[in-house]
């Protein structure tokens, strides 16, 4: 079970303990359930050695720039998804990380 899951689960385990104290339920029938196990899932890292293979390969695409931006600055994908023109310094060559986008979508700074 993946962490979101296992969050929401949680939540449920809180509803349900809140029913039985205000008297909604008589008792909570997922006490006799184990609850899930949090599976965790190894992640594999791009060895810094093929990251030239890697830009290569993907040249041309519509993430090419998005990548080789990623790999120079070591900028976050939240902060590279919220970058505007006004943010960068082509001349000065400089990215001003002023703001990050978050995952529901909203801008933060």
């Amino acid at each position: 079970m993946r962490a979101k899951a296992m969050a929401n689960f949680m939540e449920i385990e809180k509803a349900r303990k809140h029913a039985v104290r205000v008297g909604v339920l008589s008792h909570n029938p997922a006490k006799m359930v184990a609850p899930p196990r949090l599976v965790r899932r190894e992640i594999s890292i791009l060895a810094p050695r093929h990251i030239p293979q890697f830009l290569e390969a993907i040249w041309g695409s519509i993430y090419s720039v998005l990548f080789y931006t990623a790999f120079a600055t070591g900028m976050r994908l939240e902060e590279l998804l919220a970058l505007t023109w006004e943010d960068i310094d082509l001349e000065r060559g400089f990215i001003s990380v002023t703001r990050a986008l978050s995952k529901r979508g909203a801008l933060s700074r």
